[in-house]
């Protein structure tokens, strides 16, 4: 660990003995009601459920009290370290910003040449069956030397057009190399969007993967309550009882 952020110590945090007898006792009296099957069983049931709610309540109160203090330094140290990094994180959101855009810009400007270089290419390569198929004309219509000079002609035109080829093939190699030397460095280049949903029942009639729902259990039990079970939900009715908290034996 550095020491860009000192605190203060914290002793070893305990629960005292008197706590720890109240909770075997409470414990003992619950594990000897196994079911209820009677009016007696009931209340002695409901009598220590409010003995260790009122010991859980009593615990929570005292866990806030003795928490104070150090949640007060917890709030300080995250308040140092927010006041501490905020420029800093300002200006490196900033930099990893102009970085991306001028990644972008380019990776456009390499898409247009790749693209430029493509269509130069099918050229050259339409201007070369052009020029083989003429020479094969020429061949079959004429005879002697204007024959050979037709065929000498075309293959110079080919040789040209070879020339050609391999200059734009060493251009996308080397193009490939310098997209290779000129990475940037020291980070990770990912290609990334900004999204504004401006429509999700569309993009969920198409795409539903893209859409989250979550069910309003609120809105759901206020419709169960009208005598309303809603298509798509399975509901069993059911009794729950809330311990109200007992006086805490512990002071």
């Amino acid at each position: 660990m550095s020491q860009i952020i000192l605190a203060p110590g914290i002793n070893g945090t305990t629960v005292t003995l008197a706590a720890d007898q109240a909770k075997e006792h409470l414990l003992a009296r619950a594990r000897t009601i196994e079911s209820i099957t009677n009016l007696d069983l009931r209340d002695q049931a409901t009598r220590s459920a409010a003995d260790i709610k009122g010991h859980l309540k009593q615990i929570e109160e005292d866990r806030v009290v003795v928490k104070a203090p150090l949640k007060q330094i917890g709030e300080e140290i995250d308040l140092k370290k927010k006041e501490h990094c905020l420029e800093l994180e300002v200006e490196l959101a900033r930099l990893n910003a102009a970085i991306g855009a001028f990644e972008h810009e380019r990776r456009l400007a390499s898409q247009r040449e790749e693209q430029a270089r493509r269509i130069e290419a099918q050229r050259v390569e339409d201007a070369r069956r052009k020029a083989t198929e003429e020479a094969a004309r020429a061949a079959q219509q004429e005879t002697g030397a204007k024959a050979l000079a037709a065929i000498l002609e075309a293959e110079e035109a080919q040789q040209a057009l070879e020339v050609k080829q391999a200059e734009i093939a060493r251009a996308q190699h080397e193009a490939v190399i310098q997209a290779d030397t000129e990475k940037a460095r020291g980070g990770s280049l990912r290609q990334d969007w900004d999204i504004r949903v401006f429509s999700a029942p569309l993009l969920y009639q198409f795409y539903p993967q893209c859409v989250q729902l979550v069910p309003r259990l609120a809105a759901i039990k206020d419709l169960l309550k009208v005598g309303v079970t809603p298509p798509g939900v399975e509901a069993t009715e059911k009794s729950t009882f809330a311990t109200r908290a007992a006086r805490p034996a512990l002071r």
